[in-house]
């Protein structure tokens, strides 16, 4: 079965990115730790991702555009303080729905419905047994702080086998490929795809295909960008009202 799962993982090449071959100069190999660390280590981070999603079945497209800030704190029920927000490409009257926390408070506006958590008020919501909603939020795992936890547990957790190639040419960035498929119980459950910077480890690309070679495959992909919106660090309740008035305003979940 390992040699079956090391022959999936050479021959994944879940993207189509074009001039993704070797350049000429070649760099000291990237190792999954060093890429954890440098993720670990994004103080602030700012950026831009279309996310799309093919549903089993659908030769239609589910797409959003995101937008994601997070700043890393020392603080032991979050790695960083965040707010992503977010928009469907496809219903663009639909308001911007977002999810934030920040210094124990969570919050999350989606399907028009505001619902806030106070580590002070409830600490439940906040552990593992109440379901860790400030780090299971939607779109949580494509922040840096979360993308290293991940590479963690592929590096740790025997379910994983992973391959790094390093030299890429990622739209005229020299990047690095890591390619994870997790095996349950004899069943490839998912095939993971990481593009990042070889040079700070910024993630580029992002690509999750979950019951592979199944009727109920799933495909999610994630196409960083540079960002076009402001850096601004402040996820406080305050800072929140003032971005977004009508959904506090309007829209708190009884």
């Amino acid at each position: 079965m390992k040699g079956l799962i090391f022959y999936i993982l050479s021959m994944i090449i879940a993207f189509h990115a074009a001039g993704d071959n070797k350049i000429a100069t070649k760099q000291q190999v990237k190792t999954i730790s060093e890429l954890q660390n440098q993720l670990k280590d994004m103080k602030q981070y700012t950026a831009e991702a279309v996310y799309e999603i093919l549903l089993p079945s659908n030769d239609n497209t589910i797409k959003y555009h995101i937008e994601m800030q997070s700043v890393a704190v020392n603080d032991t029920l979050s790695p960083c303080n965040y707010l992503i927000s977010w928009r469907n490409k496809d219903n663009i009257d639909k308001p911007t729905e977002f999810t934030s926390y920040s210094n124990g408070k969570h919050y999350r506006f989606i399907n028009g419905q505001l619902e806030q958590f106070d580590v002070i008020v409830d600490s439940i919501p906040f552990t593992e047994k109440g379901g860790r909603v400030q780090l299971n939020a939607r779109f949580t795992n494509l922040l840096p702080s979360l993308l290293a936890d991940e590479l963690k547990k592929i590096a740790n957790d025997s379910i994983y086998q992973y391959k790094i190639t390093d030299n890429l040419n990622y739209y005229g960035i020299e990047a690095v490929r890591l390619n994870a498929v997790e095996t349950i119980n004899n069943f490839i459950a998912r095939e993971l795809t990481y593009i990042f910077n070889i040079k700070n480890s910024e993630p580029l690309y992002l690509e999750i295909r979950s019951n592979p070679e199944t009727a109920a495959e799933l495909v999610i992909t994630v196409n960083y960008q540079t960002a076009t919106i402001p850096e601004d660090y402040d996820f406080s309740e305050e800072a929140l009202i003032e971005r977004y008035p009508d959904s506090f305003l309007y829209n708190r979940k009884k």
